[in-house]
């Protein structure tokens, strides 16, 4: 275990009040400010994340599905950082070095494919990317299909994730090469992918998974896909990490009556909302952090035995990167058999995507 990231987190808390960190605590500048995006910026996690990230020389991208609630947390930020460069759909205010003239930033619906690939065309374009923090999430949701065809849960989770992440990887290498350091995946999982399992078939709509198994499911798919992430693109500019950033009371309780309940009698002894979000920050921004890592807040631990096998690791890239691609170009799938067999590419071509 390491405590690296205690350090930038230590210098975040005690720059709050301030306008930003230090450059020598954020990522060396050339030209524009590095640009960090976070779903699901409009409550919860990653509200706070984006406020901690807000108090230092970064231009953050508010990815929301609520628009109106991500201007909202824009201008309660600008309140007390004036000088931040953020990005939303209604509101911006932002350093003209960072955002194209002329762009219209869109909002981010990962229940839809095509709100994906939107926002990744038309909000982020060619601009460099140096962060991405996969957020936004769903708990204990009913079982449903999104209009793509899949479970919400798994949609929202996983695959809609791991497909904006493809599609901005030519991003993401691009601001690598420009600041000079690899750019960061951080993927918000949880102590419950411990108890999940990759079963290829769970990928294909499987009845037969309950919507809590399916959370803690794609909780280890979060890791899974890190690890492989890490695998494939960790020579070549870009550090992805998962983070478990505690047990905490925010929007995603929403699906759940029971676990609100449950929640507001733990409140207590639930980890404050601000840490869990500036842990996220932390990620970001820690200079010694390795990719393929999995994250308790600010301890990297050791993951379950299932996180950290290299076949489910393989299998599920492929069976992500056929489910995340157009219906009319999507190869045939493969028995889980047969993923399991087949040999590991060595990149992301982006033809399926």
């Amino acid at each position: 275990m390491r405590l690296v990231l205690c350090l930038p987190l230590a210098l975040l808390l005690a720059r709050t009040a301030c306008e930003g960190l230090s450059t020598s605590a954020v990522p060396k500048v050339l030209g524009n400010l590095p640009i960090c995006i976070v779903t699901g910026a409009n409550s919860g996690l990653g509200r706070e994340c984006v406020k901690t990230l807000a108090a230092t020389k970064t231009h953050v991208i508010l990815a929301c599905r609520d628009v109106k609630a991500g201007a909202a947390v824009v201008e309660e930020i600008l309140e007390v950082h004036p000088g931040a460069s953020l990005e939303c759909q209604i509101t911006q205010h932002v350093n003209t070095n960072c955002c194209a003239p002329g762009r219209s930033p869109q909002k981010l619906d990962l229940a839809d494919f095509a709100s994906v690939r939107t926002f990744a065309e038309q909000a982020i374009g060619d601009r460099p990317v140096s962060s991405i923090v996969h957020n936004a999430g769903v708990m204990g949701a009913p079982r449903q299909l999104t209009k793509d065809g899949h479970d919400l849960t798994i949609q929202v989770n996983h695959l809609a994730p791991f497909l904006l992440t493809n599609l901005l990887l030519p991003n993401m290498k691009a601001a690598a090469k420009e600041l000079g350091r690899s750019s960061r995946v951080v993927v918000v999982s949880s102590g419950t992918h411990r108890w999940g399992s990759f079963e290829p078939d769970h990928l294909y709509n499987d009845k037969t998974c309950g919507p809590w198994q399916m959370y803690a499911n794609t909780k280890l798919y979060n890791i899974l896909f890190v690890s492989e992430l890490h695998r494939r693109q960790g020579t070549l500019g870009i550090t992805a990490v998962a983070v478990r950033p505690g047990l905490c009371r925010t929007a995603i309780t929403r699906h759940s009556k029971l676990l609100r309940v449950l929640y507001a009698l733990l409140s207590p002894i639930l980890t404050p909302v601000d840490q869990a979000g500036q842990s996220l920050a932390a990620a970001v921004l820690g200079p010694n952090v390795e990719g393929g890592t999995y994250w308790n807040k600010l301890l990297e631990v050791t993951p379950s035995p299932d996180a950290r096998d290299t076949a489910a690791q393989r299998a599920l890239w492929e069976a992500s990167l056929r489910l995340c691609a157009p219906k009319d170009t999507r190869p045939p799938r493969l028995t889980p058999a047969a993923q399991l067999r087949r040999p590991a590419t060595t990149s992301t071509d982006g033809s399926y995507l």
